[in-house]
Order: C-alpha cells, then structure tokens, then sequence
C-alpha cells in the first residue's frame, strides 16, 4: 500500500470531450495529477507512459467499451493490480453493476452521484490498492510493446461476452432443477440484475396441492400495493394461461430494494413468454416496468429468454421423466425401457419354470375430455393417485408402467389371461368408486383395459407388447 499523501495521477478514459473536461477539472482541485484519453486503445497506450494510480473509465465508448478495457487490463499479470472504476449515466444501475463485477472492476459508481462522492471513492480505492512502485516500474520497462500487448489481449464483444456470461449462469441453475421455490429465487436474483424490470411474474402450468397456481413474484424498486398485484396477477394469469384460475403469489426477495409503492399507472409496459414442451404449457414468465427502462433495448434479451425457455422446458421435461420412473418401493411405477427390460426377463422365466405371464394395458377411459374440463394438472394428480390404488391392489411381484399420459401397463407374474382378469375387474371397480376433487367438482377416472398371456408363443418382448398394444388400440377405437 503507498503513501497516499503524495499526488496521485488518474487516467480518465471517455469519449465525450465534455465529460473529460468537466471531471479533469473537478478532479484536478481534489489535488490530482489527470492524464485523459479518449478511447480505450488511448487509455491502453495512456498506461504505459504514465503507470496511473488509478483508472477512471466511462462504460459507453466506441469501439471498445469501457468493460471491454477494464476485462483487458484485468487479464494481463502486470495490469491487473490497476484499480479501475467504471462509471456511467446509465439509468440501469443495477444492471451495469453485475456487468462491471463480471469485467472484475474493483468499483461502479454513477455520473449522476455527487462529485464529492466519486472524489471520495477514488481516494479511497488508491488508499486500499495493491499496486506497487515495483510493478509501475515493470509496466514502464514494456512501453514499446504497448499496442502490441493491447491487440494481444483484446477480448470478444460486450454483447458475446455477456450472452457467454448468462450461458454459464443459467447451467448453474440446473443444478437445482429438482428444487422448484430454490431455482427460481437463483433465477430472479440473477435477472434482476441483468434487467431493468420493476416487476416479474414466473409460474408454473401445475397445480399445488391446494389447485392454486403458484405464481412467483419479484419486485425491483418499485413495489404495486396489494390491490394493483392482484389485478396484475389475474391479468397475468389470463394472458399467459388463458384463463381463470385461482393463484397464490409467492414473494422472491432479491438484493434490489424497493423504493416506492405505486397503486396505478407506473408499470407502462411488459413482456411475457409462454414456454411450453410440444404444444403443452409448462409454464409463463412476464415483466413489467416504466420508463425510462426498457427491456427491448437490452442487446441479449431474446437469447436471455430462449435461455430461460429451454431450462424451464429441461425442468418440466424432468419433472415428466421423474413421474414416470420409478419413485418409491410401494408406488412401483417404472417407465416403458424399465418395462421392456423387466418383459423380457419374465419372458425368459416363464421358458424356465414353465409358468405363465400376462401382461394388461390400461388406458384411462375419456382423458382428453377431462383435461379439458378440469386441466391436465387436476387429471394428473387423479391419475397419480389412481396408480398407488392400483398398486395396492395387486400382488407384490406384479408391476405397473406408465406408458404415456393415458395409458399404464401392468405386469402379472405366474398369471395367466383368465385369473388376470381378477385382479383387473377389482381396479376397474375400486377406480369407478374413486371421486377426484377439483374445487366443489368432483369427477371419476375409469379404466379399458386389454389382457394377454404369454400363450401366445411370441418369442420377443418387443413383439409380444406389440401385439397386446395393437389389440388395445382397436378395442379403444
């Protein structure tokens, strides 16, 4: 650390003359020694005649930004140690703030801050710096090799280099993919502060368990009272999933206060995204904010969101993957590959101990009908429910499978067609007697089913579940 009594010399780096005039002045009578430049290849050059104190650069430059310059002095050994501070008179200080920590700049502050204020950071930051006399006098031996280090280190634009940033900040996310209210406070605390919203909606196409919509909620300096959320939640609702359904907002707390309760009027504008799988909605996110934001003019947004699209797409692909796999013990659901796995191995016993297997297919009778009338959420949890009564109602060594989002299939072992059909009528009944509850609705789930044994004489696991699917399929037409 040196003597911070003696004259230290900033090197201000904008491309506005005016600004450079206006903070040389007010800098000067701080009693600092200012050498200015007006661009980032200047400034570079800049250093190595003078070895500043510190550096002093504008982020809205031509040609190289002022992230660009500070991420090139930030990668050279003998550079590094410069304090650099950026500034702007950007309205999206948050924003900027996240970029200028990812360019590794010890410092971002404000033009709009009182000169006393960036006075006082600039003495301060020389005052804690590192930066030694030995490595000023390093970086001076190199003057000659300047522009040549310069084109060396020079790194990709502000827009790649920042859509490279969000890639690898959304494949952290992943990680937590299986945590829903986990992911997504990561996922807001990291977009509020890439994006100028005020407000942000996220949820989710399934129920809770109470048939409510979860609907996440993140407020950015400015905070709507309870009655304006609730008419912003409803719209919300209705635009992105297209009809009324009751919501139950849950409040994402991130480092970005809130200044101001509004009641009406301050959020002009917004943008949503409905992400789906297929043609199914999994789920949809919205912004809101006044001006003079603007998310439009946010140079990654569209890559921002299709990153956002297919992690949220990756979880409800895994949420669909994890229901249709084997869960627990006592649930016994397996998907298709785990069955045509475990067909083929009692295949093979039925050779060996010259028993008999029968496999059922069973398809939930009108599933489109009622997801159309009570929402795939409400039929899916009915149909969960209906797969453990229909695991407790068979034998231990039988299996269930889900083929698809209507169909199961199920594996009875040392059964033949005849005594399968046993079992089978039990469920069909113990289903028909089960009510599912969707609010004051209530609705029942019924079963077609088709059985076969392994009579047949069909020597293939793949043939044989063709044969009895095929056979399924005619009987439901």
């Amino acid at each position: 650390m040196e003597d911070s009594r003696e004259n230290k010399t900033i090197l201000l780096v904008d491309d506005s003359k005016t600004q450079l005039s206006f903070y040389r002045i007010h800098f000067t009578k701080a009693g600092f020694n200012v050498i200015t430049a007006e661009n980032a290849r200047e400034a570079f050059k800049r250093i190595f005649e003078f070895v500043p104190d510190i550096v002093v650069c504008d982020v809205l430059m031509q040609d190289v930004s002022g992230f660009q310059f500070c991420k090139i002095l930030k990668k050279n050994i003998a550079l590094k140690n410069i304090p650099v501070i950026l500034f702007t008179a950007s309205v999206d200080i948050s924003t900027n703030i996240f970029w200028a920590k990812q360019a590794k700049a010890d410092f971002f502050i404000s033009k709009n801050v009182d000169i006393a204020e960036l006075v006082d950071l600039i003495k301060n930051t020389i005052q804690h710096s590192s930066f030694t006399i030995s490595q000023k006098e390093q970086i001076k031996a190199h003057a000659d090799k300047a522009m040549i280090i310069f084109e060396e280190n020079k790194v990709v634009s502000d827009i790649d280099w920042m859509k490279q940033i969000i890639s690898k900040e959304i494949r952290n996310l992943v990680r937590f993919i299986n945590d829903t209210p986990l992911l997504v406070s990561k996922l807001f605390d990291m977009l509020s502060h890439i994006l100028p919203y005020n407000l942000a909606f996220l949820s989710f196409a399934h129920m809770n368990k109470d048939q409510m919509l979860d609907v996440y909620t993140n407020f950015n300096k400015i905070r709507p009272n309870d009655e304006l959320l609730k008419t912003l939640t409803e719209n919300f609702i209705k635009e992105d999933f297209t009809t009324e359904k009751p919501f139950k907002n849950i409040e994402i707390s991130t480092d970005i206060k809130n200044s101001q309760t509004v009641t009406s009027g301050d959020y002009k504008y917004h943008a949503c995204k409905k992400i789906k799988n297929a043609d199914a909605l999994v789920a949809a996110i919205s912004f809101y904010w006044a001006p003079p934001h603007n998310l439009y003019n946010i140079s990654y947004y569209d890559e921002l969101v299709g990153m956002i699209t297919q992690l949220l797409q990756n979880k409800a692909y895994n949420e669909n993957v994890s229901f249709l796999s084997c869960t627990c013990p006592n649930m016994g659901v397996y998907n298709r590959i785990q069955f045509i796995e475990n067909l083929n191995v009692e295949l093979a016993r039925t050779k060996i101990t010259n028993s008999k297997l029968s496999l059922a297919v069973l398809s939930f009778d009108n599933y489109s009908g009622l997801v159309d009338k009570f929402s795939v959420e409400a039929v899916n949890l009915a149909i969960e429910k209906s797969i453990r009564l229909i695991t407790a109602a068979l034998r231990f060594p039988d299996k269930v499978y889900r083929l698809n989002t209507s169909t199961l299939l199920v594996l009875l072992v040392n059964t033949d067609r005849e005594k399968a059909q046993i079992p089978m009528n039990r469920i069909s009944t113990i289903l028909k007697n089960t009510h599912h509850l969707v609010g004051d609705k209530e609705f029942g789930v019924d079963v077609v089913a088709t059985i076969e044994d392994s009579t047949l004489n069909i020597q293939s696991a793949d043939m044989f579940f063709e044969h009895v699917l095929n056979q399924h399929t005619q009987k439901v037409k």
